[in-house]
């Protein structure tokens, strides 16, 4: 989390804000789910100027969400973790005039125009709060984590208007191997790939004749119109379209059709129901193994053991042994704390040989296998434990964990743990989930960041004198007669013929604004061919058509002329 410095947005941002916003709410009124245009104003969000995080999130409380402010591109796990618990995280960057249409890099269009407004539905939120809690329960492997800082780097060099060619062909040249290298999909990848293709990308109702609902598409210029062409395909959502892969930082080839919000929710139990938390634990802890990221594992006696899975083994169907890495550590239900474990952990599971589950052991029955202070019990799977008790823990007349001293752990095939420090040994027959992360707890607490975003630009003279053109424009259509309006339109406009012949931007805002006032009708002609001018020189690849047709749909009150 960082904080919003709403300060540093250029009134050529706010330009971009509000082209983007009265381009797509224009065109999504009609082909947008019917929550978009009633959840803009509900979530605090306005045509014509970029929204403050902290006023989204007073208007989020409504529905019981909020709105927090990240800096740029963050982990999907981290992501979904803030919609967990009801969060919505907003990048507050800001697109450049020269990605209009589509940004490769999350931005503050994308995550508060385009994820916010569908909120207001409850279904949906729902939605996004239980695949968020989900999501973090699902395992990654190192190569997620290789290729999400390819794609992050990707992404921040193709929105930044410095980078060189050479500096995005390298970039994509370095996804594309991280990419090749993958050899298996994650459990992470799956749930980032059903969140991208609802929650992102999503259309719903039926193929043939469907809504837009995902944040992608509601904030995208570009794509919030391409995706209507026949090319891209319209296919019914289901489970296998964790099997689709995506490339953020290109337009779709293809969306999924949810027949309703309730869908979603189906859809996210079938995916959640392969995923290792709902399965048994062996296969579990495979995964947990290959991730190489913290996981949880919870115990039938009530404990949790939190670390990294380096090794494990079998007996009769259920884990008999599991070995974790990098700073294990127990947890309990109740806020109490435990013994710190060792950098290396070994746990055994089981029965002992007599059949008594380790969880169930009272302090009576442990006793029995103490003789003169030295602990010994021997386990069905033919593990051994062994050390000086110096104490124990109970629950409800149960065993839940003792420290033994000189603790010994001998396993069927030879191999002997040792440690000298006390140790906290839980004691489980079984492994009830394995899923990853840990709680919050486990991690060290940080500090509030101090970063302010966005950050401070350095412009050249020539960029300074656009902003301030843009600065006199809004001044003088806020603060002046409509005559007076005009004469000061009339000299940007010259100014601008004069310094800066390609820029289509300001003079749509001198158009648009022309229109709301209905004077300056020779200026306007004027910029209208001039506007459609700069649409030929750019090759069409700026929307400037787009623009223009929403400034004649305002002319015929077909679109709003201010803030919904």
């Amino acid at each position: 989390m960082v904080e919003q410095d709403y300060g540093q947005y250029t009134e050529v941002d706010h330009a971009v804000w509000r082209f983007v916003l009265l381009q797509t709410y224009t065109r999504l009124q009609h082909t947008a789910h019917a929550s978009y245009r009633t959840g803009l104003a509900a979530t605090g969000i306005s045509i014509d100027r970029i929204p403050s995080v902290d006023e989204m999130n007073d208007k989020l409380a409504r529905f019981g969400w909020g709105a927090v402010c990240v800096d740029g591109f963050i982990p999907p796990r981290a992501f979904q973790g803030f919609q967990a618990n009801r969060l919505l995280p907003i990048a507050a960057e800001i697109r450049t005039a020269e990605h209009l249409r589509y940004t490769p890099a999350p931005d503050i269009i994308h995550e508060a125009a385009g994820h916010a407004p569908i909120l207001s539905e409850p279904t949906y939120a729902r939605f996004v709060q239980e695949i968020g809690a989900v999501s973090e329960r699902a395992f990654a492997t190192p190569s997620d984590r290789a290729v999400y800082e390819s794609i992050h780097t990707l992404s921040e060099v193709q929105e930044n208007p410095w980078s060189t060619p050479t500096q995005i062909e390298r970039a994509r040249h370095v996804f594309d191997e991280t990419l090749s290298a993958v050899t298996e999909v994650s459990e992470a990848a799956r749930m980032a790939r059903l969140y991208w293709w609802t929650a992102e990308y999503g259309l719903i109702g039926a193929c043939d004749d469907y809504a837009l609902y995902g944040a992608g598409l509601l904030s995208s210029l570009g794509e919030s119109q391409s995706c209507h062409a026949p090319s891209v395909r319209k296919l019914p959502l289901s489970a296998g379209c964790v099997d689709t892969d995506y490339d953020i930082t290109r337009p779709q080839p293809q969306l999924f059709v949810a027949k309703n919000f309730e869908h979603l929710l189906d859809v996210l139990e079938q995916v959640s129901a392969s995923l290792s938390y709902r399965g048994k634990p062996l296969p579990a802890l495979d995964v947990a193994c290959r991730s190489d990221e913290v996981a949880t594992l919870k115990l039938d006696s009530g404990l949790e053991l939190v670390g990294v899975v380096t090794r494990f083994a079998g007996f009769d169907g259920e884990p008999s042994w599991v070995q974790l890495k990098d700073g294990p550590a127990l947890f309990d239900a109740a806020p109490r704390e435990l013994p710190r474990c060792p950098a290396e952990y070994l746990l055994p599971l089981g029965q002992l040989d007599d059949g008594a589950p380790l969880s169930a052991l009272t302090p009576e029955h442990l006793r029995r296998h103490v003789d003169g202070g030295h602990l010994a019990l021997a386990l069905r799977s033919g593990v051994r434990i062994s050390g000086q008790l110096c104490g124990l823990d109970a629950e409800q007349g149960r065993v839940t964990l003792v420290v033994l001293e000189r603790f010994e752990l001998h396993l069927p095939d030879g191999r002997v743990f040792r440690s000298q420090a006390p140790y906290p040994l839980a004691l489980a027959e079984r492994i009830t989930r394995v899923q990853a992360g840990a709680p919050a707890s486990y991690f060290p607490r940080s500090e509030l960041s101090r970063v302010r975003v966005p950050a401070p630009r350095w412009y050249t003279p020539r960029e300074r004198d656009l902003v301030l053109l843009y600065e006199q424009a809004i001044d003088a259509f806020r603060n002046l007669a409509g005559g007076q309006m005009v004469a000061i339109f009339e000299r940007i406009s010259g100014e601008l013929d004069r310094k800066f012949p390609d820029d289509w931007l300001l003079r749509w805002n001198l158009l648009e604004s022309l229109v709301k006032i209905t004077e300056g009708d020779d200026l306007a002609s004027a910029l209208t061919r001039k506007l459609e001018q700069l649409e030929i020189k750019h090759l069409h690849q700026e929307p400037i058509a787009s623009g223009l047709s929403t400034i004649r749909a305002m002319m015929t009150d077909e679109a709003p002329a201010a803030a919904p």
